[in-house]
């Protein structure tokens, strides 16, 4: 287990790693400052269920009632998130967070909407699972403005909408020119890639059946993959270049154990007194009760007292020892792992591609490898904090010959970059580096 703060330039930087969250009524972890960098990685979050309200339970949660406005990097991956109220990643509310990715994630059992990601900017979310996501829909008596800031219609579980001008000054566009929202959408990159998205038919049997005979405030907008809103950003690619929806297996079932079937309550199961009412029937009484149920739904609860202050977990949790979220379906994903949270097939943390504690706590920008060169080299530099870098290789009258990056956004780490200087002639060159107000530059010397 990893959880360690660390401070760089005024970033405070969050590492949490194989860490179990379990019942918490409403956020496992939120935070109040600005400009944080956060690394979630291989933990589960159980049963986040609030009897009072159905939009508390939430294990992630930017505190924008208190102030954020704007967050620097998440990166949530390899995490299992069972049985959750609201918002698995509740991300930038109101404000602007600058690079979020939330990729390799099992999702089952969701209420609400699993992401506030409307105003994202630089997102990723591939090779998920969402198994049973924004299961309670909207009431009508919340319809459309709920969980839809700043457009209007029905949510969904990718959720995106065009910038305001709020927005689109928080991610740096100019918005005094009369193109700006035309710059500001062309210049989003998001990626939601080689996912599978699964809503079981007894969900939308029940919504059907409890929508015949309620018909006012407290009958239910059943929500999708994707409403129009956002589906239309990602089908234009010339207003939004950067978007890429490719690879999804959106209808298709992972085919989990029976015990998920239990805990959503489905007709015909009988759910674990421990385990609250289901998740179906957690909703019927949401949705007569103006969002609250009095009551809980879950999964394999460690606490059959609720109101106790002192108990022990169980481990193995039961999840694992039941088999119930590895799925049986045969599918891989495109990167050569399980879908979603590999754990639950190998039994053990995944590796973060970024060491966690080697992190850069510098800009720096190393000498090429190999330097004299032919006719190729390799660049390595490392950025303490996400943002919009540039690298450029000059000849020695400052003339540019190479663009290696041109003003692309990166997240906080170490990157090597390889240029080819096949077609230049021999002699001494220069490259450089630069993110805000950071500069360096070196030599290297081509030798033909």
């Amino acid at each position: 287990m990893l959880f360690y703060l660390s401070t760089i330039w005024g970033t405070v930087q969050t590492y949490i790693d194989n860490v179990v969250f379990e019942q918490w009524g409403q956020f496992g972890i939120n935070f109040s400052g600005q400009d944080d960098a956060f690394w979630i990685t291989n933990c589960k979050f159980r049963n986040f269920v609030n009897t009072g309200s159905v939009y508390t339970g939430e294990p992630f949660r930017m505190r924008n009632d208190l102030g954020v406005t704007t967050v620097d990097t998440i990166v949530m991956k390899y995490n299992t998130f069972l049985a959750v109220n609201a918002y698995a990643a509740c991300v930038p509310v109101g404000g602007y967070a600058k690079y979020v990715d939330f990729s390799h994630n099992t999702i089952v059992g969701c209420f609400k909407n699993p992401f506030f990601s409307m105003n994202a900017t630089n997102w990723t979310s591939n090779h998920n699972i969402f198994y049973a996501t924004y299961v309670g829909g909207m009431a009508n008596g919340e319809y459309p403005w709920w969980d839809r800031v700043w457009a209007g219609g029905v949510g969904s579980t990718i959720d995106f909408d065009p910038l305001n001008i709020a927005n689109a000054g928080r991610f740096g566009i100019d918005t005094t020119q009369s193109n700006w929202s035309e710059v500001a959408e062309a210049s989003r990159t998001i990626q939601v890639n080689d996912n599978i998205y699964f809503r079981p038919q007894s969900i939308t049997d029940f919504v059907n059946d409890w929508n015949t005979t309620h018909t006012g405030t407290d009958s239910i907008v059943t929500t999708e993959w994707m409403n129009d809103v956002t589906a239309g950003m990602f089908s234009d690619n010339t207003q939004w270049p950067g978007l890429d929806d490719s690879g999804n297996l959106v209808g298709t079932d992972p085919e989990y154990g029976s015990g998920i079937t239990t805990m959503i309550g489905a007709p015909g199961t009988t759910v674990p007194p421990e385990d609250g009412i289901g998740l179906l029937p957690y909703l019927a009484a949401a949705r007569g009760n103006g969002g609250v149920a009095d009551a809980v739904w879950g999964y394999g609860y460690s606490a059959p007292d609720f109101s106790s202050t002192i108990w022990t977990p169980t481990w193995p949790l039961p999840e694992q020892t039941s088999n119930d979220l590895k799925y049986s379906a045969s599918l891989m994903a495109s990167d050569g792992k399980q879908y979603g949270d590999p754990y639950w097939f190998t039994l053990a943390p995944t590796s973060v591609e970024t060491k966690l504690a080697e992190l850069p706590d510098a800009f720096r920008l190393y000498e090429a490898y190999p330097n004299p060169f032919n006719p190729s080299t390799t660049i390595r530099f490392s950025i303490p904090e996400s943002g919009s870098v540039t690298l450029k290789v000059y000849n020695v009258t400052g003339q540019e010959v190479r663009t290696l990056i041109d003003n692309e956004f990166k997240a906080i780490g170490s990157y090597d970059v390889k240029v080819d200087m096949n077609n230049l002639s021999s002699g001494v060159y220069f490259y450089t580096l630069q993110q805000n107000f950071n500069l360096l530059t070196k030599k290297m010397i081509l030798l033909k």
